[in-house]
């Protein structure tokens, strides 16, 4: 059975094992998960199976901003095909709803066809691609979704 919860601080050593995991630029770290756990215009969501932390998502916010930023999903390797991610995103987006936002958007690098996908599959669209965004030089695709 998957629980999603909110992020506690004592949940940091597993989300930054999780994030060393799945990323391998731009790492969120303890101080990083901290600020955001603590935070009154972020979210972070954990998704745990038993005990264990396998997933987690981090929704940033604005003061007076009717959109909504998805900073990051990840989800454990061997937990992918259990629609985790999607579960997650549909948590966040009730979520951004309940703020009374009306957008979310995002940024995933253009060579991630299979991640774009996944957000286009979930009714999110391209909305232009920012060269040279991420630290190896990679684009980024900006994508979002009216609520």
């Amino acid at each position: 059975m998957i629980i999603i919860r909110s992020a506690s601080l004592n949940d940091i050593p597993s989300l930054v094992q999780l994030e060393q995991s799945c990323f391998k630029y731009y790492l969120l770290d303890k101080k990083s998960f901290s600020r955001f756990i603590k935070s009154k215009t972020s979210e972070l969501f954990v998704a745990e199976v038993g005990s264990q932390i396998v997933a987690y998502s981090l929704m940033l916010y604005r003061k007076n901003s009717k959109k909504a930023r998805l900073y990051s999903i990840a989800v454990d390797e061997k937990y992918r095909k259990h629609k985790i991610a999607t579960r997650l995103l549909a948590f966040g987006e009730e979520l951004v709803r309940q703020k009374g936002m009306r957008e979310i958007a995002l940024e995933v690098q253009v060579e991630n066809t299979h991640v774009i996908q996944f957000y286009q599959k979930h009714g999110y669209i391209g909305k232009k691609t920012i060269p040279d965004y991420y630290e190896s030089g990679q684009h980024a695709e900006r994508m979002h979704k009216a609520l």
